[in-house]
């Protein structure tokens, strides 16, 4: 009975302490995901659940924005219209680089 609870909590602790990854998705262009270049269709992982985001890197007055998404998202995307989506094609939070 005492070896069934300890491989419990053991259990539930290593889930608590597991980190998942977002993969983040550009589907058009290039970006800089947190400093690293992103080109579509490649995907880089994000551990925090937010990145910093410069995009409209073609463009003289380019952005730069932080985008925050749920860390238990596995998929999101930055869209060819400079928006941010959710693996279900939603816009998460009405985030965009204008």
């Amino acid at each position: 009975m005492v070896s069934i609870k300890i491989a419990t909590i053991a259990a539930v602790l290593s889930s608590a302490l597991s980190v998942t990854a977002t993969n983040f998705h550009v589907n058009r262009g290039c970006i800089f995901v947190d400093g690293t270049n992103v080109c579509a269709p490649n995907t880089i992982s994000v551990n925090d659940g937010n990145a910093e985001i410069e995009a409209k890197l073609d463009q003289p007055q380019h952005c730069k924005v932080t985008f925050t998404w749920p860390k238990d998202y596995g998929d999101v995307f930055f869209g060819a219209d400079n928006c941010f989506y959710d693996s279900n094609g939603a816009n998460i939070n009405g985030q965009c680089c204008r």
